[in-house]
């Protein structure tokens, strides 16, 4: 098991990979750089024991959990702190998405942006998601 170390990751960022594929390399892969640290081979297992936990606390099987941010990648991504290692004082960072509530509130956001009850915030939209996804109430 071995994690995306940072110059990797640099030159995925120089060879101009596109948002899925660097975080379907990044992020969204099965290793986690503190789990490794902590649990060695086992880190697969713990990591499988985690995401359970989590989807029976929150009682949705259907959840969708990584772990993200500098425990994932041993380093922070960060712009304002680029390349920081993860310490002692790192928080843990958790991604959770529910497949079926992301659809309906999708659709909902849609909805409403075609309404004009959203207004489309150019700076956090386009960096964000893209043009098309309205984030900004009136």
């Amino acid at each position: 098991m071995a994690t995306l170390d940072k110059q990797i990751l640099e030159q995925m960022l120089a060879d101009d990979l596109d948002a899925k594929e660097i975080c379907d390399a990044v992020l969204f892969d099965d290793n986690v750089w503190l789990l490794e640290q902590l649990h060695g081979d086992d880190a697969a297992e713990v990591y499988a024991r985690v995401r359970t936990f989590v989807r029976e606390t929150l009682d949705n099987p259907e959840l969708v959990v990584h772990i993200v941010g500098s425990a994932k990648t041993g380093y922070s991504l960060s712009p304002l702190k680029w390349s920081s290692s993860f310490s002692r004082d790192s928080d843990l960072d958790l991604a959770i998405a529910a497949p079926d509530l992301f659809e309906r509130s999708y659709r909902e956001l849609s909805h409403q942006y075609l309404k004009k009850r959203i207004r489309y915030n150019d700076t956090i939209g386009r960096s964000l998601l893209g043009s098309h996804i309205p984030l900004m109430r009136n």
